[in-house]
């Protein structure tokens, strides 16, 4: 690597995050240079081999390798190692999955109740349709606690993604459990918080008065807390769509998540100005 593409090297040594985006501009002002046109045009510049290439070691023995290129807009960077998709995501050993196997017998044997029950349920007499109901309510339990189950196995992925964490807990915390959904520490020492809300707008354009009471509560709560990141973490696009449209001066400084899309797309994450 030459001295030229040092400062590239050592902001990113430098970095805890596991994926970064870097615009050109950027890329230049570190380097008190612009790029070669070589660099504006051909994927060789930006190929992940050491070889015959010096700028390749700025990124790569700093740990990263090129993932994404927009040729004169941006380079995405990420940390060599680290799963790209979420089905490698949650079953690395850092993320637990005990409590799946117990939800999967849950949902198989709802696929019973409904494959027993072919029929059109108004066909069905009240004793009938009493029975499949009573069974269904019965089999699947608290369904919510499920939800936010599997949410918090997303949740443990973003932040693997994203920082290097002392210890992941999220699938530690249980379900319900007074206190912050999402309490961390990198290796550095940052605090990381967040609240997590499987809720979906009772209203058209708006939450009904029980949501709200509940959502005002954990901005409060996350307003509260000294931390270096702070997250809002939702489930229902329509949810993410109605806090930012309704709610941003109560999210002042936390960053709202939409999760699954959030682990792809970085649209999905928005973060409120304070």
């Amino acid at each position: 690597m030459g001295d030229k593409y040092l400062p590239l090297y050592q902001y990113l040594i430098n970095t805890e995050a596991t994926n970064i985006t870097l615009s050109f501009e950027e890329i230049e002002a570190l380097l008190c240079t612009k790029l070669p046109a070589s660099a504006y045009k051909y994927p060789a510049w930006w190929a992940n081999q050491k070889k015959h290439l010096s700028q390749t070691g700025a990124w790569m023995n700093a740990g990263y390798l090129v993932e994404e290129v927009s040729y004169g807009q941006y380079v995405r960077f990420r940390r060599e190692g680290v799963p790209t998709n979420i089905s490698q995501l949650v079953t690395s050993p850092t993320v637990k999955l005990e409590a799946l196997p117990k939800l999967a017998l849950k949902m198989n044997r709802v696929a019973e109740l409904f494959e027993a029950n072919i029929e059109p349920f108004e066909s069905k007499t009240l004793d009938e349709q009493f029975e499949f109901v009573h069974n269904l309510s019965r089999t699947l339990g608290n369904i919510s606690n499920d939800l936010s189950l599997l949410s918090c196995y997303y949740i443990e992925a973003f932040l693997q993604k994203n920082y290097s964490l002392k210890n992941c807990t999220v699938l530690n915390k249980a379900q319900g459990a007074a206190g912050l959904d999402v309490d961390e520490v990198t290796c550095s020492g940052e605090r990381i918080i967040g609240e997590l809300k499987t809720t979906y707008p009772y209203g058209a354009r708006d939450f009904g008065a029980a949501q709200k009471q509940s959502l005002k509560k954990d901005f409060m709560r996350l307003q509260a807390t000294e931390a270096t990141m702070k997250y809002f973490f939702v489930i229902e696009e329509r949810t993410f769509e109605v806090l930012l449209d309704k709610y941003q001066h109560l999210l002042r400084g936390i960053a709202v998540v939409l999760l699954p899309a959030a682990i792809y797309d970085e649209n999905a994450i928005v973060v409120i100005k304070e």
